[in-house]
């Protein structure tokens, strides 16, 4: 996973020999950014969890994990799609913004154009349908998960 150590604490075994050298990255990752960096949990259930709350009240300077009004803008796809932060005079990085514009102290990690990106930004779209209240269903109908009634997807 391209986001492993310092996003996958759950992943890390220090029963492992492997895993030495990222356990030592994702602490001092944490030490630096704070829990913060540990976006993925320890079930897909949990992680969507965090996700969810995470996003529905985002701070002002900063981009929610998910948006789901416009799902490109979700920190989840651009911090990996975004560049290391800009140096400062004496060639150290700046602080890694999580507002506009995005940087990522992991660098480069997918393109818009990857399979991998394209796959996040579906899944947040899907989200925001089921959020949104409005689904379309395989008999091309717009359901309401609330109300349970069905509008033609054409109208």
């Amino acid at each position: 996973m391209r986001c492993f150590p310092c996003h996958t604490p759950h992943e890390l075994d220090e029963s492992n020999p492997k895993h030495a050298k990222p356990i030592a990255t994702h602490k001092e990752m944490v030490k630096k950014f704070g829990q913060k960096i540990n976006i993925f949990r320890e079930s897909p259930e949990a992680t969507l969890r965090h996700l969810m709350i995470s996003s529905r009240r985002p701070r002002p300077d900063k981009s929610p994990l998910l948006n789901v009004a416009d799902p490109a803008k979700s920190l989840l796809v651009l911090k990996p799609t975004s560049k290391l932060p800009k140096k400062d005079a004496d060639g150290k990085f700046e602080k890694p913004s999580s507002g506009e514009p995005v940087s990522h102290m992991g660098g480069l990690k997918m393109h818009v154009d990857d399979q991998s990106y394209k796959s996040f930004v579906a899944w947040i779209q899907d989200y925001s349908r089921v959020v949104g209240d409005q689904y379309a269903s395989a008999a091309g109908q717009l359901v309401s998960i609330e109300a349970g009634t069905q509008a033609d997807a054409c109208s």
